[in-house]
Order: structure tokens, then sequence, then C-alpha cells
């Protein structure tokens, strides 16, 4: 899996480098560009939690929390353009005992994604396409410390749409159905992973 992930990273890598270093050799009609994102998502299965001396209590969710992103965006000369990113999907809650003990709680998994989007005019397009979350995984230590359990690698649906404020940033809202399975146990349950986000987007060149 972990060469799936480098594998998918350094294609990208290299299409925004070579986007970046020759932005006239893509060819008539067809411009590749590079790009950033930045997203919060929200939903699923709650894995555990954490609960705080003020009374209040904080939720691990599949579908949450922070969702980071790079890829290449090609835009061919029709409505019609591709989209690869890879990225680093997670959730971290922090806590601290009476004595002062620190300890953490993390679900986080490595994302790579393929979409297909249809502009509908110069500012709006709509999409879509697969998600393939790799390691993901469940650890804690110190004192929230819960022990540690990894998930096998899901396949999952992304529809999107996505709103350019300028040519350079996007903003996109997004619903994405996926499941984990613990790994190792061929009779656990599924955790739904499935989410909706909310996302920032920056475009190279």
């Amino acid at each position: 899996m972990k060469k799936i992930i480098l594998a998918a990273a350094v294609l990208a890598l290299s299409a925004s480098a070579h986007a970046q270093a020759q932005p006239d050799n893509s060819g008539p009609g067809v411009r590749v560009r590079p790009f950033v994102g930045l997203g919060l998502t929200w939903g699923g299965d709650k894995l555990d939690s954490v609960e705080f001396e003020d009374g209040h209590s904080t939720s691990i969710r599949a579908g949450g929390l922070v969702d980071v992103k790079a890829g290449v965006d090609v835009h061919f000369d029709s409505p019609f353009s591709a989209q690869i990113s890879v990225g680093y999907h997670f959730q971290t809650i922090n806590g601290e005992t009476r004595n002062g003990d620190d300890g953490r709680k993390t679900f986080d998994r490595y994302p790579v994604e393929v979409l297909g989007h249809w502009d509908l005019n110069d500012q709006w397009r709509l999409g879509g396409g697969l998600r393939w979350s790799q390691n993901a995984k469940f650890s804690s230590s110190g004192a929230l410390d819960v022990g540690n359990v990894e998930f096998e690698s899901s396949t999952g649906v992304v529809l999107e749409g996505e709103y350019f404020m300028t040519q350079a940033i996007a903003l996109k809202l997004r619903a994405v159905h996926e499941k984990f399975k613990l790994k190792g146990y061929s009779t656990a349950p599924e955790y739904d992973g499935s989410h909706v986000g909310f996302y920032i987007s920056y475009y190279f060149n």
C-alpha cells in the first residue's frame, strides 16, 4: 500500500513540476495546473471519544476532520477536466489528566483520488470519481492510550461541486461514500467513513 501512495505522490509532484517548468508544453487547448487544497469534513461512525474534566466530550469519527491534499488538474479543449491528488485526512484529539499527563488519539489515512469534472460555465463545475484511502489507522498514546488498530484499504466514491472565485481560488462542497474494515478480522464490522466536506483550493499557473 505504501508503494501505491508513493507512486501516486511521485506522479502528482512530477506532473506539477513539469507544469511549472514548461507551462507552454501542454499542447493547444490543454491546461495543466498543480493545486493544493484544505478541507473540513464531517460524518461517519464514531470510533472513540474523549471526556474532559469540564464535562464535555469529543468524538473521533471515521469521516472527520481535516483533509489536506496536493495534485494536478488537467483541463482539455472541452468542458471536461481530469484531476489526480494525494492527501492526508485526519482527526486528532489531545488531552491531559489531572496529574498533567498528556495523551492523544488519532484516526488518519492517505487518500488517493482520481476525479473528472464537467464545466457548467466559467465559474461552476460538477464532478466525481474514485477515492482510495490507504494505511487507515486509529492510534492512541500517553494518558489516552487505548490501543492501536489498522484498517483495510478502502475504495470510495466522490461527488462534488466547485465554484471558482477567481482563476486560482476555488471553493467546493463534496460528499464521499466509503467504509473501513478492521485489518486481520474476517468477521469484523465495517465502519462507515462517509462524510461531507467544505474545501478551499489554490490552482497554480
